[in-house]
């Protein structure tokens, strides 16, 4: 389903869409040059897939989410349960789930770590190719 806004010039500013298949869908009022896909993750429907250097460099500057990092790159794939207690634990950090919830909310927007569900269980896993893309031009 879609229509055309009009501003009363007969130009169409505007396209109204409004589909649904599969679980993606392109839903709104939007510039006829931008229209997003609806995918019901923020990361995923409203970042290109190019990194944002900034986002990157903004998560790494953290002491708690390079330790994250460092967890993940150990032992690739955790739960949120699992890499909660070896950052208690190992690390002696005093740090709520909430907490790690919000560390691993930055760096899934900067891209540096990925999530997938394995049965009722979402597990975290590093991604290192935003830090190869990013090294690339100053290495080589």
């Amino acid at each position: 389903m879609a229509g055309v806004h009009s501003d009363g010039n007969n130009k169409s500013t505007y396209v109204f869409v409004a589909f649904v298949h599969s679980g993606i869908g392109v839903v709104g009022k939007q510039p006829r040059s931008c229209i997003y896909l609806l995918t019901c993750n923020y990361r995923v429907a409203y970042n290109s897939c190019m990194w944002d250097k900034d986002a990157i460099f903004k998560a790494l500057g953290d002491s708690t989410r390079r330790l994250i990092l460092d967890e993940l790159s150990e032992r690739n794939e955790l739960t949120l349960y699992e890499l909660t207690v070896r950052l208690i634990t190992k690390h002696d950090l005093a740090i709520s789930r909430q907490a790690i919830a919000k560390h691993l909310a930055a760096l899934e927007d900067a891209g540096l770590v990925k999530s997938k569900r394995k049965g009722k269980y979402r597990v975290l896993m590093f991604n290192n190719e935003p830090l190869k893309n990013l090294l690339k031009g100053w290495i080589e």
